[in-house]
């Protein structure tokens, strides 16, 4: 096997908890130890995670900027490797995630980004599994190999020559960075691989409130994102209006029909039991508040521009 030198890449931010089994299982890998290098861009942790990340042999850049977008933006700028790859500081990867992502790189013409699967720490509680899946679902270990849109950055690899061709993460965007950095790979006419060999295991907090109330904050973030998103891109495939008066009406019907796309593609790729009404309530729940986020961004938006109008016509 032909080892190419890679880079990996974890950003962190208050993670305590779990950065010590991520960085265990990164500094264990079925890969030769001077064929990768670690880095973690940190975000000026206040909990203690500096101190257990320097117990590491590991390139620790600290950065005092906010976001994950700009996190990973300075990582990849340090960055040695021919591939970068990239985990989050709640996952654990298993010992042959490293050398998969090398060979899935080389295994067809035009692949620029390579993913895997991603399953929860613990598929016994019904509210993480249900959770992860709404999240995750096409993403299991029993999804087929293919071809894919999109892969998020908990368990994704760039070949580096393409983040030069068509640029790095946008720092406008907290959430659906890796969706439009993603579509401009497709867009530049390369492919995305999925291979389910690559696999994160992804831990979730323990308290069930905490779940929840994240799980619906990210969503409602989600929506807002998509929003900013359509603005920097106007190229991007899943539009949707971006006139106040039309998204009022017409967002029951989105929010329905997200939950719907989002369950076909569930039932499609994942080959695992899930649990059907739990899944379908927080597939439906999660649409709601990606909605609702949605929404508040094109009203604010809107409100905004009616402000300057006021503004310049009693200037």
């Amino acid at each position: 096997m032909n080892y190419p030198f890679v880079s990996v890449m974890v950003i962190t931010y208050n993670v305590k908890n779990t950065i010590e089994v991520c960085l265990n299982s990164l500094t264990n890998l079925d890969y030769p130890s001077d064929k990768y290098e670690i880095i973690v861009v940190d975000g000026c942790s206040k909990d203690g995670t500096v101190d257990i990340i320097r117990r590491y042999a590991v390139k620790l850049i600290i950065e005092p900027r906010k976001g994950r977008s700009i996190a990973r933006n300075t990582g990849i700028k340090f960055a040695k490797g021919e591939i970068i790859a990239f985990t989050d500081a709640d996952c654990e990867v298993n010992s042959e995630w490293l050398k998969f992502h090398v060979q899935a790189h080389s295994s067809e013409n035009g692949v620029m980004a390579v993913g895997g699967a991603i399953v929860p720490s613990d598929e016994k509680s019904e509210l993480i599994a249900a959770i992860h899946y709404t999240n995750f679902g096409e993403y299991t270990d029993c999804s087929p190999r293919r071809l894919i849109r999109e892969i998020p950055t908990c368990n994704i690899s760039f070949k580096r020559g393409i983040l030069k061709d068509i640029g790095l993460f946008d720092e406008r965007l907290d959430a659906y960075e890796d969706s439009l950095i993603c579509w401009r790979i497709i867009r530049a006419g390369k492919k995305i691989l999925f291979d389910p060999r690559i696999r994160v295991k992804h831990s979730y907090s323990p308290s069930n409130q905490d779940l929840l109330s994240s799980f619906l904050e990210k969503e409602k973030l989600n929506g807002q994102s998509h929003y900013l998103l359509q603005i920097i891109d106007k190229t991007f495939p899943y539009r949707l209006p971006e006139n106040v008066f039309l998204v009022a009406v017409a967002m029951p019907i989105i929010a329905s029909a997200r939950a719907c796309r989002r369950l076909f593609t569930l039932l499609k790729y994942s080959r695992k039991k899930l649990p059907p009404i739990a899944i379908i309530y927080y597939i439906t729940l999660g649409a709601v508040w990606w909605g609702f986020g949605y929404t508040s961004s094109v009203l604010k938006a809107w409100i905004k521009n009616k402000f300057r109008m006021h503004s310049s016509n009693t200037a």
